[in-house]
């Protein structure tokens, strides 16, 4: 069986950097819509104010999604 060179495949397409801020905005639209549909238009305006409890959350749990999917890019680097 000939052996394999590695070098010349190309990278994994599994290999990218997570954006928090697209990250962030799916995790609003995700809390936005969890909430009854009269009452999403006051979410919405609540999760833009920088002060608002919420939105100390969702950029919470974006921020440890954001470093999931990074560690998950990490682990699955080519080494340098």
């Amino acid at each position: 069986m000939p052996a394999v060179d590695l070098s010349q495949l190309p990278e994994p397409a599994i290999i990218a950097e997570p954006d928090f801020e697209a990250i962030l905005a799916d995790t609003k639209a995700m809390m936005i819509a969890s909430y009854p549909a009269e009452q999403r238009e006051a979410v919405s305006a609540a999760l833009e104010l920088e002060s608002e409890p919420l939105n100390v959350i969702a950029q919470t749990m974006s921020f440890v999604k954001c470093c999931y999917a990074s560690g998950l890019t990490r682990a699955h680097a080519p080494a340098c």
